[in-house]
């Protein structure tokens, strides 16, 4: 794309191929004529598509499924959910910079730094999506920085905690849980995943894989030794085919309704209220190096 002048001195401005195209600029002064390629230029460039944001969610979160674990599908629909109640079903390419600023400020007045930074990653993500699929030009979150958060220790339980924490827990089922994860230090994502087809060496051994339905966090398999009483909480299971852990109903384990039992547990044992699920998988870690062990092998 150019302009040219012609042999009357009116600027042309050339554009296209095969077959190249041509209109006048209406003016003999090249300054007004370069003026003009800019102006044409700029409306040659594709409009994004007026998306609303809940027809952007649908969308995204259907994609999501192929390539997020169930809890990541699920975080990203509670952030996009929450967006869109505090600015409203704006179309994405209207989203401001302000109103980014204002969305951080109430998650973090509302909630917590933390829940401001985990909002903050998945809506990144799911804006960076947007722009591939060309709904926006640029990514608005990208502009912006990630909360900061202070550095903390993660919690791990003394043994007695742990042993309280057991005992507080009378359904059988999720007790067979908490401690095999406690034993192994798996991610609850992979724990609930764990299939009988994973067991290696009669039970001395799992094989966390990914799977059609489940990807491990770092998209790699690894092989977990099982401790005494982790290999023992498998026998007295007796399963043979599918998951491993299901509930007292027979039902598959969904995230939100362990970390639910595990925070009643916790509280019937009188233990910090900051514990969490994910704090077995530190406590197992802590007690594996306080015995020597190196959990980088």
């Amino acid at each position: 794309m150019f302009v040219r002048r012609e042999y009357h001195g009116i600027y042309y401005l050339h554009y296209g191929k095969n077959p190249r195209r041509k209109v006048t600029t209406h003016t003999k002064n090249k300054s007004e004529a370069i003026r003009f390629l800019r102006e044409f230029r700029e409306e040659q460039k594709p409009k994004p598509l007026v998306i609303p944001l809940s027809q952007f969610k649908t969308k995204y979160l259907e994609y999501s499924k192929s390539i997020h674990s169930v809890k990541t599908q699920e975080h990203h629909g509670f952030a996009l959910k929450r967006l869109i109640s505090v600015v409203g079903d704006i179309p994405l390419a209207e989203l401001t910079l302000l109103q980014i600023h204002t969305f951080l400020a109430k998650i973090t007045e509302d909630a917590s730094k933390w829940s401001a930074a985990k909002y903050y990653g998945a809506l990144r993500s799911s804006f960076q999506t947007a722009l591939e699929w060309e709904y926006i030009q640029v990514n608005p979150w990208a502009k912006v920085k990630k909360p900061k958060l202070p550095q903390i220790i993660p919690l791990a339980l003394k043994k007695e905690e742990a042993e309280s924490l057991i005992n507080a827990i009378r359904d059988i089922a999720f007790k067979n849980l908490t401690v095999f994860t406690l034993e192994t230090g798996l991610r609850l994502g992979e724990a609930i995943s764990l299939e009988w087809i994973d067991i290696l060496e009669g039970g001395r051994a799992i094989l966390v894989q990914n799977k059609e339905d489940f990807t491990t966090k770092s998209g790699r398999c690894r092989t977990i030794p099982l401790s005494p009483t982790a290999s023992s909480t498998l026998a007295s299971l007796r399963g043979s085919t599918g998951l491993i852990f299901r509930t007292s109903s027979g039902l598959p384990w969904r995230h939100n309704n362990v970390e639910h039992k595990f925070k009643v547990a916790v509280r019937d044992a009188k233990l910090d209220d900051r514990i969490h699920f994910h704090t077995l998988r530190h406590t197992f870690a802590t007690w594996f190096l306080k015995r020597g062990g190196n959990i980088y092998l």
